[in-house]
């Protein structure tokens, strides 16, 4: 269904050894997300995570190892991470799918606001992968750093960073 106008917090919390097995064939698309899988199915929705830690999670069979974000919504939508540290998470899958170590958005108009962030030893396998940390390929939407480090991530496209949209802004970070 739609759920528009929701605001979901996350503060305080971590999120570690998550293993998403799931096969890429699962009719409720629950291969998604190592850690955590967010999907916006309304417009002005809100995720945010404040002073968590993302970390050694894995996504076996598809994108996201730590965080996936997806939307098929028509609206805008906001994911906002704001002193979040991302460490050693990854996807494992050889195929195509295998996109975003740390954090993998897709989707529709998703805006995506990330401060003062760490992104450390994530790692998508090599072959046709995108963005070891941040693989960002929404069809509209938004990508904004601001003071984050990225250190140690790798992929075959993009070891910090894969995005495939604009408007991309990066500012006093460390890549």
């Amino acid at each position: 269904g739609t759920h528009p106008n929701l605001t979901v917090s996350f503060s305080g919390l971590t999120i570690r050894y998550g293993d998403n097995n799931i096969p890429t064939s699962d009719p409720d698309f629950a291969f998604t997300g190592g850690g955590v899988d967010v999907y916006f199915t309304g417009s002005g929705n809100s995720t945010t995570f404040t002073d968590c830690v993302i970390s050694n999670n894995r996504s076996r069979t598809s994108y996201g190892g730590g965080l996936n974000v997806d939307s098929s919504a028509a609206g805008t939508n906001t994911l906002t991470l704001t002193n979040v540290t991302f460490s050693n998470n990854s996807t494992m899958s050889t195929t195509s799918t295998s996109h975003g170590g740390a954090l993998n958005v897709f989707g529709n108009n998703v805006t995506v606001n990330i401060s003062n962030n760490t992104f450390t030893n994530n790692t998508v396998p090599t072959g046709a992968s995108y963005g070891g940390a941040i693989n960002s390929r929404p069809n509209s939407g938004s990508l904004t750093i601001d003071i984050t480090v990225f250190s140690g991530n790798s992929a075959w496209y993009g070891g910090a960073i894969f995005a495939d949209f604009g408007p991309v802004t990066i500012t006093y970070s460390r890549i």
